[in-house]
Parts: structure tokens; C-alpha cells; sequence
């Protein structure tokens, strides 16, 4: 059993050649395997219409654990060499914002990279002002079409596409640094992946509005009759059959919500966001259902760990007044933070170039901005976000200006001045060297300082 065996044997080496062409095979088709693996997530990696986007969720779907990876999986989907340009004015109504994405949908996706121009203001988007728009866009859609949670009761708004474009901006905002969409109740979202049984509504599958509407109606029924005749109850509207009455409203709560959230999610679609809710639906919950909104709420330590102050040479004058103002900066961020701050109304820029009939109405003319972290944060970054990845965290270069006096003399007061595409603010040194001055022309700047106005 254990003898010696001769290098030479022809048998022996005969048995060694077979051994090492049953391995060679084994590891050639394993290789095979591994290599054909790496084309098909390749090829399907780069496509993202049609057939195409159906492999390439069914690769990134075994690969998404939370919501980062729902992130990732978004936003290399986005066609970064063409344009989905939008053209409108700042404060626009949520109803021509539809209608402007609805008609530029029929020219381009909505996975190519969105572009914004705002009307009368020079600006020039390089991601900050997009981001912008989608912060607004998706706040209106949660205040008009999903408020308390859920759809609103509109068919209206299923005919002419509302809720479908409503899902476009929703995955767009994701894949392109918008905020997440959280604007859902639970049973609102649960809708996207799952069917409720009609003859089985249970309380998880109402929203809270939904039961202290049914508990009014419960304590007597007949002061709601019209209410509950017009949402298909067709029996008797008696006290003796609110079982029935309760239930039939069930069933037109749950039912009307189920095609409004479908549509909803065909809007998804749009980059195969709604089949990957149905395959990782824990995943995707924190970026779409209300109560983790609160997550993404900046505050002064966070929006100050993005900055990054260019300073001067350690040990010198200059350095020394520059790192005091970067203390007056966090104690603007804490005073936002922590107590109520007055602000500035400013006009809203508009186009000086159209005619009187498409002035916006004087409730249009003035604004003031957000008093809070995340409004400065909107400000400096086109975001009023916390970023859901750290692959979207920007840093915020601060710049020091020490010479507006030298290139002008006779001037008495300078701003600070946001980079054009945003990320970088110059503190004009002279003008803001002292903490209440400082707060002062910060507050003023930020407020009157939104818009890219014309003069």
C-alpha cells in the first residue's frame, strides 16, 4: 500500500495525467462559470431601460441589504451624458411641475441626470440647484398629494398621471441626491409590495385618519350618512348596522388606496425602484415611511462637520481671527438649532423678460427663508437632507477673505458669498471679525440670498 513508485511508470504517470485533466476541467468550468457570472452583471449594470433593467434588478436585488445599497443600486442607474432638463420658476405650483416633467418625459427618461433653470435668476446648475428642486418638489408632494400619509382621495390625479409622475420624482430624488420620499404611512407603503384581502381589512392596514374616521362614524353614524353613502355603502345608514358600514368603508379605504399606490409605484418603475421594494421591502421602508423622516433632519453638529476651513499659516494673525470665525459659525448653527431666529423676507426672482400676464401674484413676490439648520444646509449645498450614503456627503469649503478692503477702499460692508456651484462659502474677514457682527450678515445673507436674482 505505501511502496515507492517510479517517476518513470507508465501507468503511474498515465493515472497522473487523467487526475490533472478531471482538475483542469473542473477548474476551466468553474472559471467559465465565474467569467460568463461577471459579463451578465456587466451587461446588465449598463442597461437601464426596458428588458434590460428586469436583469439588472435581479443582480442588485441579492445584493441590497439596507438602504445604502437601495442608494447605490439608484444612482448607477442614472445616465450622467444626457439631460432631463426643467425650465420654470422658483415657487412654481406643484401642478405645473407635474405638468413640465410629464411633458419632458415624453423626450427624455427620468434616469437621465436632471438639469434646473429657474427663471430670471443666473445660476448655473452643476447638481446644487436640481437638488434643490427636488428638495421643494418632494416637500409639496407630501404636503398635497400624500398628506396624514396616504394618497388623496382623487381619481383625478390617477387620469391625468399625478400619482405616476409623483413616483418618477420620488425614484429620481433617490438615485440623484434628493431627499428620500418619506412621506408614507406604513399601510400606504405596504401597498406597493402587497394585496390586502378585502374581506379581511385589518387594523394595520388603515391609517390613522382612516381609524379616527371610522371611530366618529362608529359613536353615530347617521351624522355621517352622506359621507358614508358617497363611499359606496348602499344599505341602511342605522346604528343596528355599523358592523356593516364600518367594514364596507374598510374595504373603499384599503381598495381606493391600493390603485393610487399602484400607480405609484408604476412611477417607480422608472428605475425598477418598485420591483425592488416587492424583493427587499425592509431595505427600502426607512427611505419611504414618515416616521424615519426624523433621521434625516440636520442639526449644527452635523452640518458643521462638513466644513472644511481652508486657514492660513499655523501661528498667525490671520489664523487666529479665522478660527474664531469658524466659532461664530457653530454658534449660529446652535442659535438655529436650539432657539427660535428672526429672518429676513426677500423677493423672488423672476423673469424681468415676461410679460405682465405671467408675473407670479404679490403672495409669490416675497418668501423668507427656512429658519433652521437644514435651510442653510439647503443654502450651501442645495440640500436639506442628512445624505443617506456617505458617498453623497459633500464636504463645505470655507474661504477666507482677508483683502476686500485693499481690492476696495471706500466700500463699508461685504457678504458672504456662496460658490457658484455651491460647497464653498467666502467670509469676507474684515467685515464679520466679531461674533454679533458676524450673525448679523450671516442671518442677512442667508435670507435675502436664495435665488441667483437678477439685479
Amino acid at each position: 500500500m505505501g511502496g515507492n513508485v517510479s517517476p518513470g511508470d507508465p501507468g503511474t504517470s498515465q493515472k497522473g495525467q487523467d487526475t490533472c485533466t478531471s482538475q483542469d476541467e473542473q477548474i476551466a468550468r468553474q472559471l467559465q462559470q465565474e467569467w460568463n457570472e461577471d459579463i451578465e452583471l456587466a451587461s446588465t449594470s449598463s442597461s437601464h431601460q426596458g428588458n434590460d433593467s428586469d436583469s439588472t434588478l435581479h443582480v442588485t436585488s441579492t445584493l441590497i441589504k439596507d438602504k445604502q445599497d437601495v442608494i447605490y443600486a439608484l444612482s448607477s442607474q442614472v445616465e450622467g451624458n444626457d439631460q432631463f432638463f426643467i425650465a420654470t420658476r422658483r415657487k412654481a405650483p406643484l401642478s405645473r411641475i407635474f405638468s413640465l416633467w410629464q411633458r419632458q418625459t415624453k423626450k427624455k427618461s427620468p434616469t437621465c441626470r436632471i438639469m434646473v433653470k429657474y427663471s430670471g435668476e443666473a445660476g448655473i446648475d452643476s447638481g446644487a440647484i436640481a437638488k434643490e428642486f427636488l428638495e421643494d418638489t418632494i416637500e409639496n408632494i407630501a404636503a398635497t398629494l400624500f398628506k396624514d400619509g396616504v394618497p388623496v382621495n382623487s381619481t383625478h390625479h390617477v387620469q391625468n398621471g399625478d400619482f405616476r409622475t409623483c413616483g418618477e420624482m420620488a425614484a429620481a430624488s433617490l438615485a440623484q441626491g434628493g431627499p428620500p420620499p418619506c412621506f408614507l404611512d406604513e399601510c400606504a407603503y405596504n401597498s406597493i409590495f402587497t394585496e390586502t384581502d378585502l374581506t379581511n381589512v385589518d387594523e394595520k392596514d388603515l391609517a390613522e385618519k382612516e381609524k379616527v374616521t371610522l371611530a366618529n362614524i362608529t359613536l353615530d353614524c347617521t351624522k355621517h350618512s352622506d359621507f358614508i353613502i358617497e363611499h359606496g355603502y348602499t344599505g341602511v345608514v342605522d346604528q343596528k348596522f355599523i358592523q356593516d358600514i364600518i367594514n364596507s368603508l374598510k374595504v373603499r379605504f384599503v381598495s381606493d388606496r391600493m390603485l393610487y399606490m399602484q400607480e405609484f409605484k408604476k412611477g417607480l418603475d422608472v428605475y425598477g425602484l418598485g420591483d425592488m421594494i416587492e424583493t427587499n421591502p425592509d431595505a427600502c421602508r426607512p427611505l419611504f415611511v414618515k416616521d424615519f423622516k426624523k433621521d434625516l433632519v440636520p442639526d449644527a453638529d452635523y452640518l458643521f462637520s462638513l466644513m472644511e476651513p481652508i486657514f492660513s499659516e499655523e501661528g498667525s494673525t490671520k489664523r487666529v481671527i479665522e478660527e474664531s470665525i469658524m466659532d461664530y459659525i457653530q454658534d449660529v448653527l446652535i442659535a438655529l438649532d436650539d432657539t427660535p431666529v428672526s429672518g429676513y423676507p426677500a423677493a423672488v426672482a423672476w423673469n424681468r423678460d415676461e410679460s405682465e400676464n405671467d408675473v407670479p401674484t404679490s403672495e409669490e413676490l416675497f418668501e423668507t427663508a427656512e429658519m433652521s439648520v437644514g435651510g442653510v444646509m439647503g443654502w450651501l449645498t442645495g440640500q436639506r437632507h442628512k445624505h443617506v450614503t456617505s458617498k453623497e456627503m459633500p464636504t463645505i469649503g470655507i474661504k477666507f477673505d482677508h483683502e476686500c478692503l485693499l481690492r476696495n477702499p471706500n466700500h463699508k460692508v461685504c457678504f458672504p458669498l456662496i460658490g457658484a456651484c455651491g460647497r464653498e462659502l467666502t467670509i469676507p474677514v474684515v467685515h464679520m471679525d466679531k461674533a454679533e457682527k458676524f450673525k448679523e450678515l450671516f442671518i442677512l445673507a442667508y435670507c435675502k440670498g436664495q435665488p441667483f436674482a437678477k439685479p
